[in-house]
Order: C-alpha cells, then sequence, then structure tokens
C-alpha cells in the first residue's frame, strides 16, 4: 500500500507553543521530488479534533453546539412525546453525540463536565 503524501501533516504536540521548533518534514518522490509536510495547529482524525496541546477544547464545544441543535430538532418535531419515547431520542440521537469517542478526549475538567452535563 501506498503511503498518500497529500494526506499527511505535522502536528506538534506541546504545552507551551512557544517551545515547538519548526522543522520542515517531508518525503523524497520519484516523480516530485521533496515534497513538505503541511504544519497543522488541529485536525479531525476518526470524528475527533486533535489539537497540538491535547486539551481537546474545540472538539468538546463543537460535541456540544451539536448535541443542542439535535436536541432542538427532537424538541421541534416531537412535540407530544411519551417520557420514555423522548428519553429512546434522547439517548440515540442526543447523548450520541456527547459519548462519541469519549475514551479518547475524556472530560475531566470541572468547566467542561459542567457544560455537558446541561444538555
Amino acid at each position: 500500500m501506498k503511503l498518500n503524501i497529500s494526506k499527511c501533516l505535522v502536528l506538534p504536540v506541546c504545552q507551551n507553543s512557544s517551545k515547538i521548533f519548526n522543522y520542515d518534514y517531508g518525503f523524497d518522490v520519484l516523480d516530485q521530488g521533496f515534497v513538505s509536510l503541511e504544519h497543522k495547529e488541529s485536525f479531525k482524525d476518526l470524528g475527533v479534533l486533535v489539537d497540538s496541546e491535547l486539551s481537546f477544547e474545540q472538539h468538546i464545544f463543537q460535541k456540544i453546539i451539536m448535541a443542542y441543535k439535535m436536541l432542538g430538532i427532537v424538541k421541534r418535531n416531537f412535540i407530544d412525546l411519551h417520557k420514555t419515547s423522548f428519553m429512546l431520542l434522547y439517548k440515540g440521537i442526543v447523548r450520541y453525540h456527547l459519548e462519541y469517542a469519549v475514551s479518547v478526549w475524556n472530560h475531566y475538567r470541572l468547566g467542561f463536565i459542567r457544560d455537558i452535563e446541561t444538555v
């Protein structure tokens, strides 16, 4: 299997962004010569937004916004629902967004926990 260089990038992981050294990483390709890799501060991999500090703040906020959108759709379209039916919809549509890949971005800060629990 060949490596797709256009999908490769460099993500420096460091707590203090001032201590990051910027090196040019790349590959020597037969037809194209030396191809330099793009530097990014964050990228999405398998639905999880990974940033250079591994804080997952952007990912958590995006998931909270998406959960609120789904909750709004459920509330608008299913006005007269029985409590058990609402719980099934909530667990299947809303809570799914909050729990996707939680083992990777496990929320440990009280502010994030509070924000997630309010949904």
